[in-house]
């Protein structure tokens, strides 16, 4: 971007005060410049409304209220300046009329000269440049100098006239914005204040040109201008003498003059944006004028490759004719040499199938056989043990003929041994279950054979 060129100046509106004063304008307007007074739900509303604001920058603002001692202090909120505002209209002597001009706010950017440009984009999405001023000291010093010229050159009220203003940083451009009022002291009633918005913004019969004639609002703006600038080059700030080519005649609010920067800096863009396009063709220029000399030495080469190329063409067609005619008997080939091979993995995976399975028969043969035998072993192990159980029970079954004979032999005492023997016959014969029971358990120890099944037979595992 081109070096920017430094211009001195203000912007100013008017309120009227309206049917029962103008403090509610007047406080909407504050809250705006004074944002950064207010809540995190009034910031993002001003944010909304207006995408020019930096939200992150907002804190370092700074607003100020007239300390009714010649100087300003920081305001702690909007209802000071409010305040002050309300106390200088209660001293006006006379009924204000509704149709005057008793408020007017007044904003003095920070000349492009005292900026540097950053590059950001808007909370709308839109990629902007923003100013920031290259010396902080310089800038406070400028605004400064503003606030003087103003007071003592423009408003009739003097320094009083200013109720407050706003630094602010978060914007486009660097910038204080001013409110002050219309009043001045009272020559015919001490310590009373009047309007006198004519004198200092329109035409008044007190204030005349140099050739005598009154003079016009037009030509007391462009004067109150030419004096600003004036008073800027003396103070030694980098700026221009001259007015402004296009504002100089119109008076514009904050908005139009957001626009007009804006605009300037689309022209701008564009401009550079030209310049480099401008830069680009001409370097793709040389290189085709470097390519078509390349190609014009090289065009003979093309020419004879081309020829090469041609006959190797073809020569490799005469070659896909040719086999292309030989393609049938290449594929009865393919085929036959393809279902030869495919029979013999057909019958190799066969053979291998078939091992497999006989190993798995061969080995359940063998678990076969070999349980066979383990109960072989174990029926002949119950017969025996079932033939020894038999004649046990069968010995011990066993009793002399004569034995009823003598059980019925008298014994002494009047009793027989029929007695004695019913007496001991309990305990003989739990002797007698105690050794059928020992044979049992004996047998039935042998490998193979678990408890004996319903019909008798052991079971085997």
């Amino acid at each position: 971007m081109s070096d920017a060129v430094g211009r001195a100046g203000f912007d100013v509106s008017h309120m009227r005060h309206g049917v029962d004063g103008n403090s509610a304008r007047r406080a909407r307007t504050l809250r705006e410049s004074m944002r950064e007074l207010g809540n995190a739900q009034t910031l993002a509303y001003f944010v909304k409304h207006n995408p020019n604001i930096v939200g992150v920058l907002t804190p370092t603002n700074l607003a100020y209220v007239n300390n009714c001692a010649g100087g300003f202090k920081r305001a702690g909120s909007v209802a000071e300046v409010l305040s002050y505002g309300d106390t200088r209209a209660e001293k006006v002597f006379r009924k204000i009329r509704v149709d005057s001009y008793t408020t007017t706010t007044m904003v003095v950017h920070l000349p492009k000269s005292m900026c540097e440009a950053v590059h950001y984009t808007r909370s709308d999405g839109m990629y902007r440049t923003r100013w920031v001023a290259k010396d902080r000291a310089e800038m406070l010093r400028y605004f400064d100098v503003a606030l003087h010229q103003l007071s003592t050159k423009v408003l009739t009220g003097g320094h009083d006239a200013i109720h407050g203003y706003d630094l602010n940083l978060d914007e486009t451009t660097p910038h204080i914005q001013i409110m002050a009022d219309t009043f001045e002291e009272d020559s015919k009633h001490e310590g009373k204040l009047r309007v006198a918005a004519s004198k200092m913004w329109g035409s008044h019969p007190d204030v005349v040109t140099s050739d005598g004639h009154q003079e016009t609002r037009f030509q007391k703006m462009r004067r109150y201008q030419k004096e600003f600038r004036e008073r800027m080059v003396s103070a030694g700030f980098d700026v221009e003498i001259d007015a402004h080519p296009v504002r100089s005649d119109r008076k514009e609010s904050k908005a139009d003059y957001v626009e007009l920067m804006e605009r300037e800096e689309a022209v701008e863009r564009k401009s550079v944006k030209a310049d480099e396009e401008l830069a680009y063709l001409q370097e793709q220029a040389e290189e085709l004028n470097v390519h078509a000399a390349r190609t014009r030495k090289s065009k003979d080469a093309f020419r004879a490759w081309s020829i090469k190329m041609n006959e190797y063409l073809e020569e490799r067609a005469k070659t896909l004719d040719a086999e292309k005619q030989r393609l049938p008997e290449l594929r009865r080939k393919a085929f036959r040499e393809g279902k030869v091979e495919a029979v013999a993995e057909a019958r190799a995976e066969m053979g291998v199938q078939l091992a497999a399975e006989r190993a798995v028969l061969a080995q359940k043969l063998e678990e076969a056989g070999k349980a066979i035998a383990r109960g072989r072993m174990a029926e002949i192990a119950w017969e025996a043990a079932k033939e020894e159980l038999q004649a046990e029970m069968l010995r011990l079954k066993r009793l002399p003929a004569d034995f009823d004979r003598f059980l019925d032999t008298p014994a002494p005492g009047g009793r027989t041994l029929r007695q004695l023997y019913e007496l001991s016959a309990p305990a003989n014969q739990a002797k007698r279950s105690e050794r059928v029971q020992s044979v049992i358990e004996r047998h039935s120890s042998i490998p193979g054979v678990r408890e004996p099944m319903e019909d008798g037979r052991p079971s085997f595992s």
